[in-house]
């Protein structure tokens, strides 16, 4: 009994060490597909794909910049007659918000990078929609409290 016992709390830790390291992100790669983008789960392969995005866009050194822990990243480009929007996942190592575009046309508008979940937003109606619901329900206890 207490080999099952010990069996299934070992089990478990090393479920609870994958599920701890896995970071998920907000993932698109165009203005129109940021709308509403999609989640992923960091991954080699996720990393990867951001890696040859910045490779095709951005000018840096990106080898040997793969590592066991990943960061969520939200960039937004734009210029008179180019935009690059993208958020995914990518290696720790790589400072994506450092890096100058290719295009020397392009002004950063966004470059968020981050270590928490979902913390590259898909927008900021969310937020300002959170932030407004929150003032009313101060607003609302405040004067309950006060009658």
């Amino acid at each position: 009994m207490f080999v099952n016992i010990f069996g299934t709390l070992l089990l478990l830790g090393f479920f609870s060490i994958q599920l701890s390291n896995s970071l998920e992100c907000y993932s698109c790669n165009s203005p129109q597909s940021c709308r509403s983008p999609g989640k992923t789960t960091c991954s080699n392969s996720t990393a990867n794909a951001t890696i040859a995005h910045l490779q095709q866009n951005f000018v840096g050194n990106f080898n040997n910049q793969t590592s066991r822990d990943y960061k969520c990243i939200s960039q937004n480009y734009t210029s008179l007659y180019s935009n690059i929007t993208y958020k995914g996942c990518v290696y720790n190592r790589v400072e994506v918000c450092n890096l100058s575009p290719k295009n020397t046309a392009l002004k950063r508008q966004k470059c968020v990078q981050c270590s928490s979940k979902l913390c590259n937003p898909a927008g900021t109606f969310s937020s300002s929609v959170l932030t407004v619901f929150v003032s009313l329900f101060v607003v609302t206890v405040y004067k309950v409290l006060n009658l």
